[in-house]
């Protein structure tokens, strides 16, 4: 018999912009957010109005999934970064100022040679 695939868990941040996409809104498009009932209003007929809300809440959705993984993205660029600085040191033995003053250089002032963040 085969394996059934253990569900994934979802981060916290996505779970209302994922769910946004499935939620059906009632008849009533005067209870609707108003970019929505704008995009039903503005397309037309039936078939094309439900098309345009789709499309909203899609842009919606893509837009807040983005935030939280270009936050992430961040996280990691940076981790990488400090990690090629630290490599750097170790192999060619520069001192911890010299680590500050890389940092401090490429705008990174903010950040202890650790990678933890400055107050």
């Amino acid at each position: 018999m085969p394996k059934r695939n253990q569900p994934t868990s979802i981060r916290a941040e996505l779970v209302e912009p994922l769910t946004e996409i499935l939620r059906d809104r009632e008849l009533d498009i005067r209870q609707w957010p108003a970019d929505e009932a704008a995009a039903y209003r503005d397309n037309g007929g039936f078939r094309e109005g439900a098309a345009a809300v789709q499309q909203v809440k899609m842009s919606k959705a893509a837009a807040a999934i983005e935030a939280v993984f270009a936050e992430a993205l961040r996280d990691a660029e940076l981790k990488a970064y400090l990690e090629g600085v630290a490599a750097a040191q170790s192999m060619t033995g520069f001192s911890d100022e010299t680590f500050r003053s890389i940092l401090d250089k490429d705008g990174h002032a903010n950040i202890d040679l650790d990678g933890s963040v400055i107050s």
